[in-house]
């Protein structure tokens, strides 16, 4: 059986990401924006170094990392150093201690860590190396290189080394069955060079502790053993209302920012053309042994494609790639077991530290992020609050925009298989679009802090003009009557003589009269006017999905216009149903300062309650709101706006996109930058673009229609890079597992159909675009009956099973 084969080499590494959050002094000195991080973090590695074990690894290049026995007399150093970009040099080999961006701490008393299973086993796994990375992102990720079999030892079988991956990352117990903690350990305890405990052994069957510490402070625990390798570093503890971190003694507190499974590298040298399917998907999860597959054959039917990378598996080698691990495979060899071993235990090994960095530090500024907006929420709503909230969200912007410079690439090195399984790896990690919800979710709330900026300068305009439209109206009727009262009593002093005395007084009562009832009626429609004119240039607000170059046109638009707006965070398909709070509390604190304001919606699909008009052009979910202006002219029209070229182009390619854009007279290099910033409005990521070019190249003709196959979702970029091919426009269906799309004349025949899957259409009367959701075999066939197409041969090509 495969389970039983031999694993002779077994290395280990486990990189656990946590935030570091200061105290005391520390925290004023990361608060402080006069401030680099060079010098912040220096003091957090000097309080580290000056408080435990851990070693200031000052110059990581010309120290080997603290462990120069890996890297064997600076050969490997050498290698692993030119293996990468520039500015991944720059980032992990600084020798300049003022443009650093991270710092690195290393210890050398442990020796071992030995696992007691609750099979009774016991293994004992030399530790290589222990580093601690502190980067500037306020991330820090411990890294524990570990080794199995000893030199002198057995070698363990293929489903004991399943069971030790899947055990000896564990930081907590998620559960305990029966007593028995779930996926973990039972106990777990770090040894000296002399077999002496380092530090506190670590239970992982008594639930007390771990269930203590939830209770008590609402945080993930951590077993003894992991607190103890981390000290000084603590566990975070919650501030009491009122308090900041400053004013606790110095300290640097932790906090987990994923769950109980550390993420892991690992090298196994064993027979691999002997291994089963399940034992490459156990390895691939990090899933404990066991007879067969751990999941439905459904489920595992993409696994290979997506997550094994076999450049060499003609030779016994392959990569498992996933979201927690990078896992390299080899059988017995002199590469294998040489070369092989120390690119996975130094290029590869820092290719997934990376990636791990930059799902890390997403993960912190989301963290902080929504910190920010809790921290407001819970204040009144007094100027105070306001100005920090602003003074936050500067800060965490600020930050973030060092982060896109610094930390964010989308490759890390020029060699291909470096660069494909870095692609692999930020693919699995999700940290593509982590990034792009993130970057979303901040401009979003940056838009609605200017909104909120913008709303209190007019308010404080229409005081300031109202304050002077008073009185200009009350001093015009006051200067009135006084020429009027003047021109009285100058009157009444030339009465002929022997008239009453009382004369004078009676005429001045009545000069006065007159003066104010013609004060009155000059001032009251003034006032009337006035606040007219006040309401008039606020009277509408718009809720604008930002999903392509047309969303971003408008509200570029909306925004030079000075028109009230929020933003839906929403993609494709964005509806009414979905918004989320934010633009509601927007439109809702709006309509009552102005009760009388209309509310406009962007392509918000579904039925509104808000009393909405509605702005659009497709026919989607049901609904028809076809029209021969796009969003962009009807917005124009509503503002009276002339559409500027580049305007106006956009609102071409949203209507009749590269056809409409060619009948316009615009050349092929325009029309290709055009359609690059719609794509990169649609938030298309440079993995999805490589993949739309592969599988665009792979596309069948069938009766004049391309037929392409999609592995994950139909994007935009299928189409450009059919016509960028060609230079020629041609109907196209893209076939994907939750939705089809097609491109061409037959898109209006294809709308009337009557499926019952949620469907959508747009684009010109004689050349369009249709998409449906999940289509089942009956509405794939009325596509292929439309289209002319071969149902069979069609469903041929989709790898994935429809719906019934």
């Amino acid at each position: 059986m495969s389970a039983d084969l031999p694993v002779p080499v077994l290395d280990v590494v486990l990189h656990w990401p946590i935030r570091l959050m200061p105290t005391g002094d520390l925290a004023a000195r990361r608060a402080d924006s006069a401030l680099g991080p060079a010098e912040w973090l220096e003091s957090y590695t000097r309080w580290i170094a000056a408080n435990s074990p851990w070693q200031w690894v000052r110059n990581p290049y010309a120290e080997a990392f603290g462990t120069p026995a890996i890297y064997e007399g600076g050969e490997w150093l050498y290698q692993e150093f030119l293996y990468f970009h520039p500015f991944i040099r720059d980032l992990l080999y600084e020798p300049q201690h003022a443009r650093r961006q991270m710092t690195l701490l290393a210890r050398d008393d442990l020796a071992a860590l030995e696992l007691r299973r609750s099979t009774g086993a016991v293994y004992t796994m030399p530790v290589r190396r222990t580093l601690l990375y502190l980067f500037a992102t306020d991330v820090a990720i411990l890294t524990l290189q570990l080794q199995y079999p000893p030199d002198c030892g057995l070698p363990p079988s293929l489903a004991e080394v399943q069971d030790l991956l899947n055990e000896v990352r564990r930081v907590y117990p998620a559960y305990w069955n029966s007593g028995t903690p779930g996926s973990c350990p039972h106990t777990a305890q770090f040894l000296d060079r002399k077999g002496l405990p380092v530090g506190r052994p670590a239970d992982f069957a008594a639930p007390q502790p771990y269930l203590a510490s939830v209770r008590t402070r609402r945080q993930p625990p951590a077993a003894r053993h992991w607190l103890d390798l981390l000290a000084p570093i603590a566990p975070w503890a919650p501030l009491p209302p009122g308090a900041c971190a400053a004013s606790r003694p110095d300290g640097i507190q932790f906090r987990q920012i994923i769950d109980e499974r550390i993420p892991l590298t690992a090298f196994l040298l064993t027979d691999t053309a002997r291994m089963r399917h399940a034992d490459f998907v156990r390895l691939t999860s990090l899933d404990e042994s066991g007879q067969g597959s751990p999941y439905s054959e459904t489920f595992l039917e993409d696994m290979p494609r997506r997550h094994w990378y076999d450049r060499w598996w003609h030779l016994g080698t392959r990569f498992l790639v996933s979201e927690s691990a990078l896992v390299t495979l080899a059988r017995p060899g002199a590469f294998s077991g040489g070369i092989l071993r120390k690119h996975a235990e130094h290029h590869y090994q820092k290719l997934f530290l990376l990636a791990l960095l930059q799902k890390a530090s997403l993960l912190v500024y989301w963290d902080r992020l929504a910190s920010v907006r809790r921290e407001h929420a819970a204040q009144s709503a007094s100027m105070a609050s306001q100005r920090q909230f602003h003074r936050d969200h500067q800060w965490l912007t600020a930050d973030l925009a060092s982060y896109l410079a610094i930390y964010e690439f989308s490759e890390a090195t020029s060699q291909v298989q470096g660069v494909e399984i870095f692609s692999l790896l930020r693919r699995h990690m999700g940290s593509v679009a982590l990034l792009r919800e993130l970057r979303e979710q901040t401009e979003f709330a940056a838009e609605l802090e200017r909104n909120r900026q913008n709303e209190r300068m007019a308010e404080n305009q229409l005081r300031l003009q109202s304050i002077a439209n008073r009185l200009v109206w009350v001093s015009a009727p006051m200067a009135l009557a006084g020429v009027i009262f003047s021109a009285g009593q100058w009157a009444l002093s030339q009465r002929p003589p022997g008239s009453p005395a009382e004369w004078p007084w009676i005429g001045a009562v009545a000069c006065f009269s007159i003066s104010i009832v013609a004060a009155v009626t000059s001032i009251v429609p003034a006032l009337r006017r006035w606040n007219e004119e006040r309401e008039r240039p606020r009277r509408r607000f718009w809720i604008v999905p930002r999903n392509d170059l047309e969303a971003l046109a408008i509200i570029d638009l909306l925004q030079r216009r000075g028109e009230a707006y929020a933003v839906t965070g929403q993609g494709w398909g964005a509806s009414w149903t979905g918004l989320e709070a934010g633009p509601l509390d927007e439109w809702r604190w709006f309509r009552e300062r102005f009760p009388h304001a209309e509310l406009y919606g962007i392509e918000l699909a579904g039925t509104n309650t808000l009393g909405a008009i509605d702005i659009d052009h497709h026919l989607v979910r049901g609904e028809d709101r076809r029209q021969p202006l796009t969003s962009l002219e009807q917005v124009a029209a509503i503002l009276n706006h002339r559409l500027s070229v580049e305007e106006r182009l956009i609102a071409i390619n949203d209507r009749g996109h590269v056809r409409g854009l060619l009948r316009e007279g615009v050349g092929w290099d325009d029309i290709s930058r055009l359609r690059q910033r719609d794509r990169a409005a649609q938030g298309l990521t440079w993995i999805e673009e490589a993949e739309a070019r592969r599988e665009a190249a792979g596309a069948r003709l069938m009766n004049e229609v391309y037929v392409v196959t999609c592995a994950t979702k139909p994007t935009s970029a299928h189409g450009d890079e059919l016509v960028a091919r060609d230079r020629k426009v041609a109907p196209y269906l893209l076939l994907a597992p939750g939705t089809w799309e097609y491109s061409g004349p037959a898109a209006p025949r294809l709308a009337q159909c009557g499926y019952s899957e949620e469907h959508w259409s747009g684009g010109e009367e004689d050349y369009g675009f249709f998409g449906i959701a999940a289509p089942g075999r009956d509405a794939a066939e009325r596509i292929c009956a439309v289209l002319g197409l071969s149902p069979t041969e069609v469903l041929a090509m989709c790898s994935w099973r429809l719906p019934a």
